[in-house]
Order: C-alpha cells, then structure tokens, then sequence
C-alpha cells in the first residue's frame, strides 16, 4: 500500500531525474521533527512524512503517535510552505507501541521517499543520554542502508543511488534541542501537543508537561517570555 500523498510531486526533468534537493523528513509534528525540517535549507525541498499511528513518538519514548500527530504534520506542511507531506498507511504489527523495530519504520520512509523522488532521509529521533536508544537507531539506519544496497530480488539487477539517511538531533538532550530550536526560531506555537484538541489527550499532556517547562526555560535564560497557555495551529 502507498502512502496518502498531500501536496507532493513525483515530477520527473525531462531527463528522467528527479530533484536532486529533495529530503523526507520523518514527522510527529513534535520539536525534533520540526528543527529537523527547519535544519533543511530549503523548506521547499522538505517533505514531511508522518509515520503510522501506533509508532513511537521521535521525542517521547514510549507513547504512541496518533491522528493528532499526523494532523499536526499536514497542518504544519501548509503553514511553513513545506514541499508536501506523506502520510504512512496503518501497519498491523505496530500495537502495542514499539512492536515494529525502529528500522521497519525507517525502512518503510526510505521507501516513500524513493516513490516521492527524494535523495535524503532526515530521521529526528532525540536520544539524549539514553546510549542505548542512540545505539539502536544508529544501527537501524546502518541496516536500512544496507538493505537499500540489495537487489529487489536474487540475481537481480543493483538497486538505484540509495538514499542518504542522517540522524541530525539524536544526540542533543531535551535542553540542547530547545535552544537550537530557538536559534532556528522554529514556531513552537505549531507543535502538535499545542493544538487545543490533542493538548487535552494523555499524550498531548505528557508531551506539554514534558517539554513546555524545558522550553520556558531555554527561552528565559535568553530574556525571552514564552506563553505555554497560547493556542496553537488548530
């Protein structure tokens, strides 16, 4: 099955090349997903791809992504005048969350980024300190290129240029990633746990309680007030 394609173009030159600048950003809708993109220097290069609900959250270990966050990714697509946005189809072995491995879901990006005519995959999953989750999508992204690098089917013929895959915030904490989030002066206003429904969800609550505190803190050590009560993109 293919993913829903919101915005995005599959044109081709007429040399048959796709965009050379194109790059699939994997998004939540939450603060690495958007500092991620905002990391691209194009925003119209970026196609955000929102991952299947019941994936786990790129900044929250342990809580499953929803409709919310796939709202919040399209949502955020439009505003910021991205290059379009994918929505992954629902996957059966994704309940309870963390079922899939992370790389089935990285695989499962890299595909649509090569049907979308992307060169890049940026994966903003934020480990922090937690070695052993950096060590895990470090090796997911390991073996998902090496998976690209196969032929489609035995004694067939070499796959295409395959895709480059960074992790460009997997090693910055929650206080790291706030700051650059302000030196990017990345619009907090449009993360997901922001919007009025999905703030009053469990997950929505976890995630403000989570990083609301961290993200008034970064912002007044700057001399920066920053209203956590503002409503954000509905």
């Amino acid at each position: 099955m293919r993913a829903d394609i919101h915005g995005v173009s599959a044109e081709r030159t007429r040399t048959g090349i796709s965009n050379p600048t194109r790059t699939l950003v994997v998004s939540d809708g939450g603060l690495a997903s958007l500092v991620a993109c905002f990391l691209v220097e194009d925003p119209q290069s970026v196609v955000v791809w929102s991952p299947p609900a019941g994936a786990e959250l790129l900044d929250l270990p342990g809580v499953p992504t929803d409709e919310h966050n796939t709202r919040a990714a399209k949502r955020q697509s439009d505003a910021l005048a991205f290059g379009g946005c994918l929505v992954s189809p629902p996957l059966a072995d994704l309940a309870p969350v963390g079922t899939a491995p992370a790389w089935n879901i990285l695989a499962r990006a890299c595909l649509d980024a090569a049907s979308a005519g992307c060169t890049s995959v940026s994966w903003p999953i934020s480990c922090g300190a937690d070695a052993g989750r950096l060590a895990d999508a470090a090796e997911a992204a390991r073996l998902v290129a090496r998976l690209q690098m196969l032929p489609p089917v035995p004694g067939g013929k070499a796959p295409r240029e395959p895709l480059e895959v960074t992790l460009p915030v997997a090693d910055l904490d929650a206080q790291n990633l706030a700051d650059l989030a302000l030196d990017l002066d990345v619009p907090l206003q449009a993360l997901w746990w922001r919007c009025p429904q999905a703030g009053h969800t469990p997950a929505g609550i976890d995630a403000g309680l989570a990083w609301d505190p961290v993200l008034r803190d970064v912002a007044a050590s700057r001399g920066v007030i920053w209203d956590a009560e503002a409503v954000g993109l509905a």
